[in-house]
């Protein structure tokens, strides 16, 4: 926000905002327990995953050649497809040697056990190289002493000891010696030398060819960590089955979602139909941990046997989804469809298969013709389309493109996956088999050649990358057991991250333009990482341009931290500091050093969580480190606005009591100041971040120290959390002001910043950012609860401003769950008072409401400041509080002593549901003159105070359904108003049931006893309220209600955009919205009743609105949707209007 204040010559509402409230840490009664993260992202709908593994004969192979093996052996047979460990052939041994056979043993590869249970409910785990089992879900398996035992190829393809004897040599793998250093296998590189193949009788050494160049490493010569991974190896990895089970038993053990499992054959009745499986999410729901135990154990119970009727298979899916099998198909009607009801999101819900195969489809076709080439849909034809029936592509093409249920089309889409309605998305990973093609059609408009699929054939594999394009999934190869559990993974986290995405919110709802570009913030709930977009505007038409001009993710996803150090500052208690482990002092080294599990950990994990902070990556889990992963080095944007900083463009004026001297005027700083213009926003990240408004380079960056802690899952080390769940850190909007002070080098016009951290905490600071090159020494201060107790979390934006008493100072109200008194309190710290790290008694001070207590505590939200006599100095001061109670302040006296209550101990007004409960206020109230009347001794300050109440701050506010209302009051000088001194307007019930149309009853305005101090409608819908702030434009006010809901497909609630008159209360004289689309706003944008026609009180918005926006004569609407840009033309701005908003506002 740029700063200003009002005045009567200019009703400068100051940018504030209080929209959805979240923040850390436990208080009594009111608010209670802020929300850690935006209230709406808890309600999502679960994605249907179903697994299609292949459980055919050749799964339970111990073989699987590399591409070179095949090169060099195009040839060779499927004869030996077990391992030998008493190899007597030539094919034998290369079997044993990684290079050739990608399932042998292979030294560089970690081996861990399957995730889950063995079938006597013990936890698998490494297995003892002496008493191996052969297949370690079955408690009663077969063991092996690999160091001592030898046995036949026979007896491993059993998976019998029967046949096994103690033996001298033990199990062995071959080493790959690349001989000629080519980086590629090679003929007898596999091949031990003969002279070193043991000679007991087993194993043949002349059945070898000469000139072996491989090497024998016998398990009994191993270390105990090798022999160890040998041993996993031999239980877990095996087989192409067991590879498969350690795969998806990973992905199901730490799965959230919905899952099922289908196999081509429910060997061992592995078939399971698609459940909750979230045993992740606290508190644990005991029936989808047994889900998952359950789906655990069918999975590990599979075994490996048939052909291959993957076509069937994949219909079988698709028929399962909708609910409808075809007569004498595989379910019959023994499982319904897994589609959740409407209640429950299945509206919007997201079903995928994720299939699976090492071979080439076979057996019965299935009945869906040519899917993917009848042109029946807007999903075929083109690029999906060939001219063969019943396909594998065909059966995905089909279930894609029907509607798979009855339920209301709210899919989400995306550029991916197009369709709204209920359909099925297919993946397809092939294991150790190609196709003839090596890569997908070009794009998805042309017409491609696909090859004809033929059973038992290579093309098959074709058809598997076709039906993963068919279904708008993806076709992934694995080449080896490293590269499936890749794939596997890759296809599940595509799918989740595919129906995350479509929950996460995008826009934060405060855009910023310059003039030529606008200034979009941005975050995902998947991963919590944010982004600041810059979006040029044409300077023809005003309209967006259609690509951005940067990206402040991708900018410093970018940077060479190495070559281009980030310049991040922080606080020591007294003075600004570079972020660096030997500057931040000991509170900040204690969060940084502290575990997740709360206990100290040693200097080196603190510098590490340090560097983590700064931008490295390298301790990242995917990195093979400890900390958490992230999807980029910027975190979430989600409350805090951004503010631009060019040059200087307030009214300060050049009269007194501001600085008249030549040198020292306003006017003169505009004039000498020309500065690279910055954008400044607060970020999930623990940082408030600077970048360059022409290029997206971060210019610098500030840690808070006020975010220190060294509890658990909290502060600064928190954000390393592998096991992270949101929090704020530093979610306020920044403001920023020019103000004339002494920041070290005596009086002289600075540009400062206030941030605070809204949910954060409890803290506020000072930077001087008069050049956009920051240094530590541009730190100013910080002010925090550890200088008074009775400072709750800043969801009060600050406002800068003069004083009467000659100070500038920063204005705000003491938010909420404070740890001191808990009333609500009016906060004016003297901004030089604090630079010198000592806030003493004089350097700052309170106004206290007396409302409030330990018990039940209070909070005061974001003030707005008025001058009342023209000279750009503050003389008045009004907000709410928790209580409903509207606040003013009364600072018009030169002797600050003077200052406190307007009325005495009593408010302004109190606002009261028709039951006698207060109403909270949580939003800025927006100011006006009354201009139906002239002011007067007996009525001043003749101003209109509008606001509206409701609460969104803590995970129960969801669900209240209190009455809200919307009020206008009438400040004239007298306090204690009631609800019964307004005039009450109320909605038409004829209005459209997308509209809304308000009474226009006059209000008389007067000090008498018997006149109004103003006016109030109550909200129709139960649970609606305002929780964002209203634009103020010409004396009509637009804002938005939300209307809470747990519809998982509705975003968490409805919104009304409301237009109001904001002198009466009730509709607007004349149209002030666009309802009707042209662009132009005129008689015909009203809603009839008979022959009569009326300007439109309220729209029913199609999604969830959190915030407006003003640029030039169009009104915006900002939800959680990336891809909501809805707008309104309205009127334009009338200069002459007295109740018109500054630039400032607009420019937000």
């Amino acid at each position: 926000m740029i700063n200003g204040i009002i005045s009567k010559r200019r009703l400068t509402r100051m940018v504030g905002a209080l929209a959805l409230g979240v923040a850390v840490g436990n208080a009594s009664a009111a608010p209670g327990t802020l929300a850690n993260a935006p209230l709406d992202t808890g309600i999502t709908v679960p994605p249907n995953i179903m697994f299609l593994l292949d459980d055919s004969g050749s799964m339970d192979w111990d073989h699987m050649p590399t591409d070179r093996a095949r090169t060099l052996y195009p040839n060779a047979s499927d004869e030996w497809v077990y391992i030998d460990p008493t190899p007597s052939e030539a094919e034998e041994w290369r079997e044993l040697c990684s290079a050739y056979n990608t399932m042998a043993f292979d030294p560089s590869i970690d081996y861990s056990p399957w995730a889950g249970e063995d079938d006597d409910g013990n936890t698998l785990s490494d297995v003892s190289v002496n008493d191996a089992p052969f297949n370690p879900y079955d408690h009663n398996s077969d063991t092996l002493d690999l160091e001592n035992d030898a046995c036949e190829e026979g007896d491993i393809e059993d998976e019998n000891s029967w046949g096994c004897w103690s033996s001298d040599v033990g199990f062995f793998y071959v080493k790959w010696n690349d001989a000629n250093g080519n980086g590629e296998y090679d003929k007898k590189e596999c091949l031990p030398p003969r002279n070193n193949i043991p000679t007991d009788g087993h194993y043949y050494p002349n059945s070898v060819p000469t000139g072996g160049q491989g090497e024998i490493v016998y398990v009994k010569d191993m270390t105990a960590d090798e022999k160890q991974n040998y041993a996993n190896w031999f239980s877990y990895y095996r087989k192409k089955e067991y590879v498969a089970k350690r795969a998806i038993s990973e992905l199901i053990s730490g799965s959230a979602e919905r899952m099922g499992l289908l196999t081509l054959h429910d060997n061992g009745g592995a078939d399971t139909p698609v459940k909750d499986v979230d045993d992740q999410t606290t508190p644990v729901d005991a029936t989808a941990a047994a889900n998952k135990s359950d789906l655990l154990d069918n999975l590990l119970g599979n075994y490996s046997n048939g052909g291959t009727p993957l076509r069937r298979r994949l219909e079988d899916i698709g028929e399962y989804f909708e609910g409808n099998y075809r007569e004498g198909g595989y379910w019959g009607d023994r499982w319904p469809s897994p589609i959740l009801s409407q209640s429950d999101g299945g509206s919007c819900q997201q079903n995928f298969v994720i299939a699976m195969t090492d071979g080439y489809w076979n057996s019965s076709s299935p009945d869906v013709g040519n899917a993917d080439g009848d042109d029946d849909t807007d999903y075929d034809g083109a690029s999906y389309a060939d001219t063969y029936s019943n396909t594998l592509a065909d059966v995905a093409m089909d279930y894609y493109e029907r509607d798979l249920s009855n339920l209301p089309n709210l899919v989400p889409t995306s550029d991916a996956d197009p369709a709204d309605h209920q359909h099925m998305v297919t993946f397809g990973v092939s294991f150790g088999v190609n196709g003839t093609l090596s890569a997908n059609p070009p794009n998805r408009e042309d017409a491609f050649t696909w090859p004809e699929p033929s059973s038992d054939d290579i093309t098959t594999i074709d058809d598997l990358r076709h039906a993963a394009w068919n279904g708008r999934g993806d076709y992934l190869s694995a080449k080896n057991p490293e590269t499936l559990i890749t794939a596997l993974s890759d296809a599940y986290q595509t799918a989740v991250d595919r129906s995350a995405t479509a929950a996460a919110g995008a826009f934060n709802g405060k855009i910023l333009e310059d003039g030529s570009t606008v200034f979009v913030p941005v975050y995902n709930t998947r991963d919590w990482s944010g982004d600041m977009i810059a979006i040029p505007i044409d300077p023809e038409d005003g309209s967006y341009e259609s690509s951005s001009a940067w990206s402040a993710a991708n900018v410093l996803d970018a940077r060479n931290l190495n070559t281009s150090p980030r310049n991040i500052l922080s606080y020591n208690g007294s003075s600004g500091v570079d972020f660096a482990w030997g500057n931040i002092g000991s509170t900040m080294k204690a969060d940084l050093r502290t575990n997740p599990d709360g206990s100290e950990g040693s200097v080196t994990s603190g510098q590490k969580r340090l560097a983590f902070l700064r931008g490295d990556r390298s301790s990242e889990e995917d990195n093979g480190g400890s900390f958490r992963d992230r999807g980029s080095r910027l975190g979430d944007i989600i409350h805090s606005a951004p503010v631009y900083v060019g040059d200087p463009e307030l009214s300060w004026p050049d009269q007194e009591p501001f600085p008249t001297a030549e040198g020292e005027r306003y006017s003169e700083f505009q004039n000498s100041t020309n500065r690279d213009p910055a954008v400044y926003v607060g970020a999930n990240d623990g940082m408030l971040h600077g970048f360059d408004a022409e290029t997206g380079e971060e210019t610098m960056a500030y840690v808070p120290r006020a975010l220190a802690s060294d509890s658990a899952q909290q502060g600064l080390h928190f954000l390393t959390d592998p096991d992270y769940s949101h929090r704020y850190y530093v979610d306020q909007s920044p403001v920023v002001s020019d103000a004339y002070v002494n920041t070290g080098s005596g009086d002289d016009w600075r540009t400062l910043l206030i941030g605070s951290l809204r949910g954060g905490g409890r803290g506020l600071f000072a930077l001087d950012v008069t050049s956009p090159s920051i240094d530590s020494s541009d730190v100013l201060w910080e002010f925090s609860s550890q200088n008074d107790a009775d400072l709750g979390h800043t969801f009060s934006e600050p406002t800068v401003a003069r004083l009467n008493n000659g100070e500038w100072a920063v204005i705000f109200g003491n938010g909420y769950n404070d740890s001191g008194s808990g009333t609500a309190q009016l906060f004016i710290l003297f901004i030089e008072k604090g630079i010198d790290g000592d806030w003493k008694n004089s350097d700052y001070m309170t106004i206290d409401t007396g409302i409030g207590s330990t018990s039940d505590r209070n909070g005061l939200s974001t003030p707005v400041v008025a001058d009342i006599d023209g000279d750009s100095v503050v003389d008045r001061v009004y907000a709410g509080d928790l209580r409903g109670n509207l606040w003013v302040f009364d600072l018009s006296d030169q002797n600050d002593n003077q200052w406190g209550l307007a009325y005495g101990s009593s408010p302004l007004f109190t606002a009261e549901d028709p039951d006698g409960n207060g109403q909270p206020i949580t939003t800025q109230p927006s100011l006006l003159f009354n201009t139906d009347v002239g002011e007067t001794a007996d009525n001043a300050p003749n101003i209109i105070v509008t606001f509206g109440t409701g609460q969104y701050l803590v995970p129960g506010d969801r669900n209240t359904e209190q009455a809200q209302s919307y009020y206008g009051i009438w400040d004239a000088g007298t306090g204690s108003l009631e609800r019964t001194d307004l005039v009450e307007q109320t909605f038409a019930d004829w209005a459209p049931s997308d509209r809304r149309v308000l009474t226009r009853n006059p209000v008389n305005y007067s000090t008498e006893t018997d006149g109004k101090k103003g006016w109030y409608f109550d909200l129709p819908a139960n649970g609606e309220r305002v929780v964002s702030d209203t634009v103020v434009r010409n004396e009509i006010g637009y804002f938005s209600t939300l209307i809470p809901n747990d519809d998982p497909c509705a975003g968490g609630g409805e919104s009304w955009l409301m237009v109001v008159d904001l002198l009466n209360g009730g509709r607007p004289e004349e149209a002030a919205i666009d309802i009707d689309d042209d662009d132009i706003v005129d008689q015909r944008d009203r809603v009839t009743n008979g022959d009569a026609a009326y300007p439109v009180s309220g729209l029913k918005l199609p999604k969830r609105v959190s915030d407006l926006g003003v640029l030039g004569d169009r009104l915006y609407t900002f939800g959680d949707d990336a891809n909501d840009d809805t707008s309104y033309t309205i009127p334009p701005l009338d200069a002459s209007n007295t109740g018109r908003v500054s630039w400032q506002e607009l420019r937000r």
